[in-house]
């Protein structure tokens, strides 16, 4: 379900940038004729001061209107706000809780091609721009999984998309019976 909290205009003037601000939640259903065989993951390890900064430090210099301190403020400041960082995301991980402005989002919706009509909105693409802590919580999460998926070999084997170093096994796999013909 979205939620709009900040109400836009039908269709956009020539140049005029729509900004609207939204809450996400979802809600998700699985299969019960399904069954699961693996190691489930039960709980996400917390995050040190130390990966956090590296994290923090690697990220892109963006920043998003719902950010209370930019980010190219907070950079040169990341040792001195850390423990508080750092305190924000091991509670979200421990209490397996995403905190309801993290879920917030900033919209913009960007022309698909400069040659559309500028006045039809279907011609605009949305674009959400979430705040850098939860940009931030999002990493240490993907990195949580990763590692839980690499070590219990729950990779589909077939599936090569958005995985690291993974397009060579798929070429591999694809062109090996070419040569035998």
């Amino acid at each position: 379900m979205i939620r709009c909290v900040q109400k836009s205009v039908k269709s956009p003037p020539c140049g005029m940038k729509i900004l609207i601000v939204v809450s996400v939640t979802v809600h998700i259903s699985i299969r019960a004729d399904i069954k699961f065989e693996g190691e489930p993951l039960r709980s996400l390890s917390l995050v040190s001061n130390d990966e956090l900064r590296k994290i923090i430090l690697a990220a892109p210099t963006k920043s998003c209107e719902l950010d209370p301190l930019p980010t190219k403020l907070l950079k040169p400041c990341v040792d001195h706000l850390l423990p508080s960082i750092t305190d924000i995301v091991n509670t979200s991980l421990s209490e397996q809780c995403v905190p309801l402005s993290f879920k917030q989002a900033v919209v913009r919706l960007l022309l698909k091609k400069p040659s559309l009509d500028k006045e039809v909105l279907k011609n605009y693409r949305p674009i959400s721009n979430l705040p850098f802590i939860s940009k931030t919580l999002e990493k240490v999460v993907d990195s949580r999984l990763e590692n839980h998926m690499s070590s219990h070999s729950l990779h589909d084997t077939v599936q090569s998309a958005y995985r690291a170093w993974n397009v060579i096994p798929f070429v591999r796999r694809r062109y090996s019976g070419l040569s035998n013909h």
